[in-house]
């Protein structure tokens, strides 16, 4: 298993990436199934059903890892490193435009 791929490589820079492995996905799924199992085979309400699965789902969601890029200039000496994961991109869709500088 590797940390991080080659994406791009040239004689001035070096492009580094890394995105969420099965390991995350299948967690992912793994909540969402329970979640689901639990909308299915219990008798409580509505509310409780609803509750259920979006705790689960969140749970999942969190769990995934991050996207890593990392971006080495080699002419300007430079390192640039970003990350991006599942869960900030769903927080910046929902909050208000005035808290998104935040995520």
């Amino acid at each position: 298993m590797v940390y991080m791929k080659v994406h791009s490589e040239t004689e001035g820079r070096l492009h580094l990436k890394r995105t969420p492995g099965i390991r995350s996905w299948s967690i992912l799924i793994g909540f969402f199934a329970i979640g689901f199992g639990l909308w299915k085979y219990t008798v409580d309400s509505l509310p409780w059903k609803l509750l259920y699965i979006s705790f689960c789902f969140m749970i999942g969601v969190t769990s995934i890892d991050d996207w890593e890029d990392c971006i080495i200039d080699k002419k300007k000496n430079e390192v640039r490193i970003s990350k991006s994961g599942l869960i900030r991109k769903i927080c910046s869709i929902v909050a208000p435009p005035n808290f998104r500088k935040y995520f």
